[in-house]
């Protein structure tokens, strides 16, 4: 990107970017034309080392040079050289760009006034101006080469800047990308000619600021209980190179703690100490108290590298729980306009997301507020949905072996406090809240498929009667497993006589049954 302005005044523009390698032939025959000569050796020792100085090789790419035919096809040039275009200028990525301007004449030049500014598609922002005070951001140097603030720094130039022959005044610019498309670099000059006449030069550069990262979101809701949030982030690598992730990380809103699910299972939130999620799972309370959340602490990474190759996508999960939650097990333990509050909660919180290439080039995308689809609040809510496990020696059939029996009643404590055993009968305890403003008289019906492994046990119909406006019930629904695995206990179907307001929950809950 360079311009000159033929005559008194000349003006060189160029951008700061990253250099390449020089190309270099790859080699393909053996030059001493044996398998084992010193100089295949020297060669091939070359090659091997060529990643240990220009980077690491990932496992993806390590198992696709493992399929190219056998050769020496790497360069072996150390060299480096500038690239000849503009180059690709992506979001988050500082803008770099040198200005040089030379006096021509064999004349002074006096009263040389220099301004840079920087035009989107929404705003125009002021990069550079020799009349202001001195920019923090700006950089200038003499003919000399000296840095900082030199006789032609700003703040001491109010009446403008005079040029020797052949001097050179040179300034540098930076500027954070933060929006996409294109972008106008304008730079004006003005100055008085040998003649005393006033002239301007005025240079304008078009470029683009392309996307570096596709970041699509997803919120999905606990359906026993929607104030808990897992946020899914998928990210795509858009660029041609592959980019080191230096840093992913997720702030939430001040309403939220977030869990880190992609790593050891650690609280990242700023206001509460560092937690760390054990796999103990006996007394387990509620989800909806943050400090029982049950991660292993032995998890590591789900990615074992942290790079991503050009188009890779990756995806990420996050684990948010309102704070109000912390010291209330479900609706029931607060008022219903807590909990209104509470599920009509939109910002979620925003990525943080740091990337390097190579030669240290790279950038930061800051996400604006992540926002989510309320769940809302209905008439009559259920939550709290716990299990209660009937003793094994009281449903076991009598031929059983006192040592199964034993073996079963042992791995009671060891298993998820959502497991049931085969052909065992367990009853679901749930609590159902009255949030709307009027009395209601409430009838609940389970629905179960006739090909469902898990079959009602208990009454079809539980008749709750009266309920008032911000009060709760509990419930007892028994069931029995016919299948092991994963299956759900069907639907639910609340019904109001009073009102004739009907909820169905499809699949209320869903239990882990075992043999």
């Amino acid at each position: 990107m360079t311009d000159k302005e033929q005559g008194t005044l000349s003006l060189k523009v160029m951008r700061l970017t990253r250099p390449n390698f020089f190309p270099s032939l790859p080699i393909y025959p053996d030059l001493a034309g044996a398998e084992e000569s010193g100089a295949t050796g020297a060669l091939k020792g070359s090659i091997n080392d060529f990643y240990l100085k220009y980077g690491i090789q990932s496992d993806e790419n390590q198992r696709s040079e493992q399929k190219k035919p056998k050769g020496l096809i790497y360069p072996l040039t150390e060299n480096l050289i500038l690239p000849k275009t503009f180059g690709t200028l992506y979001l988050g990525e500082t803008f770099v760009s040198q200005f040089l301007l030379t006096n021509e004449s064999l004349k002074s030049i006096s009263n040389i006034y220099s301004t840079v500014e920087m035009q989107s598609n929404s705003q125009k922002n002021l990069l550079f101006d020799s009349r202001t005070p001195k920019n923090s951001e700006s950089q200038q140097t003499n003919s000399s080469g000296g840095t900082g603030q030199s006789e032609f720094g700003m703040g001491s130039n109010m009446t403008g800047i005079n040029l020797a022959s052949k001097q050179i005044y040179n300034f540098q610019v930076r500027h954070e990308t933060k929006e996409l498309g294109l972008h106008v670099l304008m730079c004006t000059i003005t100055y008085i000619d040998i003649g005393g006449d006033k002239q301007v030069v005025k240079k304008v550069f078009k470029f683009n600021v392309e996307n570096p990262l596709v970041v699509k979101t997803k919120a999905n809701h606990c359906s026993y209980q929607p104030e808990i949030v897992f946020l899914e982030v998928q990210v795509q690598n858009m660029t041609q190179e592959p980019m080191y992730i230096e840093r992913f990380g997720f702030e939430p809103s001040p309403e939220f703690e977030a869990t880190d699910l992609n790593e050891t299972g650690k609280l990242i939130s700023n206001e509460t100490p560092e937690m760390e999620i054990t796999d103990n799972i006996e007394n387990q309370e509620p989800l909806g108290n943050q400090s029982n959340l049950k991660v292993s602490p032995h998890w590591n990474s789900v990615w074992n590298t942290v790079f991503i190759n050009p188009g890779d996508i990756r995806q990420y999960l996050y684990l948010l729980v309102p704070k109000a939650m912390k010291t209330n097990a479900g609706i029931a333990d607060m008022d219903i306009d807590s909990v209104r509050n509470i599920r009509y909660l939109s910002g979620l919180g925003k990525l943080d997301i740091i990337w390097n290439w190579s030669f240290c080039g790279g950038g930061r995308l800051q996400t604006s507020q992540l926002v989510r689809n309320s769940p809302g609040l209905y008439p009559i809510e259920v939550d709290q949905f716990t299990m209660i496990k009937r003793n094994v020696q009281e449903t076991e059939l009598e031929n059983n072996s006192d040592e199964k029996l034993q073996s079963k009643a042992d791995s009671n404590n060891e298993l998820s406090p959502f497991t049931a055993y085969l052909e065992t009968p367990f009853t679901i305890e749930c609590i159902i809240t009255n949030t709307s403003e009027s009395e209601m008289n409430i009838i609940v019906e389970t629905e179960t498929n006739e090909e469902s492994p898990i079959v009602v046990s208990g009454p079809l119909t539980h008749i709750l009667g009266s309920l008032d406006p911000s009060k709760s019930k509990k419930l007892l629904l028994e069931y029995l497993p016919l299948l092991p695995g994963t299956h759900s206990i069907g639907n639910l179907l609340l019904r109001d006589m009073n009102s004739n307001f009907t909820r169905k929950i499809n699949n209320a809950f869903n239990v882990f049954v075992v043999e």
